[in-house]
């Protein structure tokens, strides 16, 4: 071999082994979560807004500009629409001119001009438009199988289940299945995309699939410009009268909402007592006045919406479901701000009652409103109202069992009666130590209730506490401050146990042992078990 040849070689070696380096494709991911999600460098530089690496990616490369993420579906087009700042409209005209879908759905059926309109992203919405995107386009889930390896699963019949739960309105960020880009760019409070939308053709009056409309998104979203536009767009005021499937008009949310939107609705000719017609709905019954006096319902600007139901005609009485008015709500619900307007106004029913006999000082005494039973009875409650069913309840029994001291206070101090008897002979004291209400108990006593006073069973503030196991409540009844304490060894004539039972023996029935102890210790009899012996 000469020593040409064997110089040659080496050379060929290297040529050989450069020959078989594979290509190697500069724009190749190499994030592992990124490739078993099934992203394209596409994608990446899509959601980076990186036009001239997605020049060059289209340029060089052959990757499927359609491709979709195996979590969620989206395809670059997706990508370069939800992400941060930058030349979105360029990449969309870009990614188009080579052949990107303009009406891809996602995972929960959202496409590109979904995500532009919430965003606000007018250039986008406008490019998008532009190039062809159906403006109607709803986000109805395509037909796929999902055990496609699509990680969302049934995102809208979950999202179904979500909008039983609150209305309609998810708090995921989904949008509402068949929701149009309208609705969503209504629900964001984008006026702008809203205005743009419409004149390129888009239905003022397209449903979701709760039948609700881009006025409903609209005032859920609370932005008035929003609104207002929509409802002087052509048709756009009847959807003042376009209930949803659960009997909801946009009245009804205004009435929790922004109350320029409020007065936006009312001044357009919207109905402002109306109710809400569903029976299988749990709102049935509900009018936008009584929404706003709940409290849970209650917002910075929930008092205003209130004197502008009012003024507008809302009626505070109108007997709803269970006889149930929007004062009553408010009082029920602890909205004593909102109850205080509408008594200050003169238009409450101070004598008007639920179906379960509920008036509105009972209310007040039950749910330990000090303050407000203190208002209503200067505005004329009497404080010694019954309820009227049989069961002959006063406001001070219902303060006294639900162990609100302060209200018990004030109910004495206003008149009530101390001693005043229910349908079965029970007083204020029996209803404190029935329900083991200490600090209740005090105030009855150092205001003079008797401390010997018996039921119809003959049944005493003592068996009472006995019986049912409060310890605390019977050491104030035998040491009471500075007055007398309950006398030991009385025994009932009725109820439970048969009568013939002093307090240890009730103590003894119910199984409390440590005051079966504590009651013998004191000097109280506790007769024989006739069956132990």
């Amino acid at each position: 071999m000469s020593n040409q040849q064997t110089e040659d070689i080496p050379s060929s070696k290297a040529e050989q082994t450069h020959q078989e380096e594979p290509h190697k494709d500069p724009f190749a991911l190499t994030d592992e979560w990124q490739i078993s999600d099934n992203w394209t460098p596409l994608h990446d530089a899509a959601e980076n807004l990186d036009i001239d690496r997605i020049r060059a990616i289209l340029t060089t490369s052959s990757y499927d500009i359609n491709a979709t993420t195996r979590e969620t579906h989206e395809t670059p087009l997706h990508k370069a629409i939800t992400s941060g700042e930058g030349d979105r409209a360029g990449i969309i005209q870009l990614l188009v001119s080579h052949g990107a879908d303009l009406n891809p759905h996602d995972c929960v059926g959202n496409t590109p001009l979904h995500y532009a309109a919430k965003g606000g992203w007018i250039d986008a919405v406008r490019m998008l438009i532009e190039l062809g995107a159906t403006v109607d386009v709803d986000n109805r889930e395509p037909e796929r199988k999902h055990d496609d390896g699509c990680g969302c699963g049934n995102q809208h019949a979950l999202a179904g289940l979500l909008s039983g739960l609150t209305g309609g309105r998810f708090k995921s960020g989904s949008f509402r299945e068949f929701s149009t880009p309208l609705h969503v760019a209504a629900s964001a409070g984008n006026p702008n995309v809203v205005k743009l939308l419409l004149e390129k053709g888009a239905k003022v009056d397209a449903f979701d699939i709760d039948d609700g409309t881009p006025l409903t998104c609209g005032v859920l979203g609370r932005n008035l410009e929003v609104c207002r536009i929509l409802l002087e767009w052509p048709g756009g005021l009847a959807l003042l009268d376009v209930k949803q499937k659960q009997g909801h008009l946009p009245i009804h949310y205004a009435g929790t909402g922004n109350p320029e939107v409020l007065k936006l609705l009312i001044q357009k000719g919207s109905a402002v007592d109306v109710q809400i017609d569903q029976p299988d709905c749990w709102s049935h019954g509900q009018t936008a006045l009584s929404s706003a006096c709940d409290e849970r319902y209650k917002t910075d600007t929930i008092e205003e919406n209130v004197h502008i139901l009012l003024e507008a005609g809302a009626d505070p009485n109108r007997q709803l479901g269970k006889k149930r008015t929007p004062f009553l709500i408010a009082l029920n619900s602890g909205n004593v701000k909102v109850a205080k307007i509408i008594v200050g106004k003169g238009l409450a029913d101070l004598e008007s009652t639920s179906s379960a006999d509920e008036s509105p000082l009972l209310v007040a005494a039950t749910r330990g409103q000090a303050e407000m039973c203190e208002f209503l009875i200067g505005k004329g409650c009497d404080v010694n109202m019954k309820t009227s069913y049989g069961d002959e309840y006063t406001p001070l029994h219902h303060a006294a069992g639900y162990g609100n001291a302060e209200t018990v206070k004030v109910l004495i101090a206003a008149g009530g009666d101390i001693e005043a008897k229910n349908f079965d002979g029970r007083r204020p004291l029996h209803m404190a130590c029935f329900k083991g209400k200490a600090d209740c108990v005090r105030e009855l006593l150092k205001s003079g209730a008797d401390i010997e006073a018996v039921d119809d069973s003959t049944w005493k503030s003592l068996h009472f506490a006995a019986s049912y196991g409060h310890l605390k409540v019977i050491e104030i009844l035998l040491s009471p401050d500075g007055s007398k304490a309950a006398e030991l060894n009385k025994r009932t004539t009725g109820g439970q146990g048969g009568g013939d039972c002093t307090a240890a023996d009730l103590a003894n029935d119910s199984g409390f042992e440590k005051i079966v102890a504590f009651l013998v210790a004191a000097g109280d009899e506790l007769t024989a078990n006739d069956d132990e012996e």
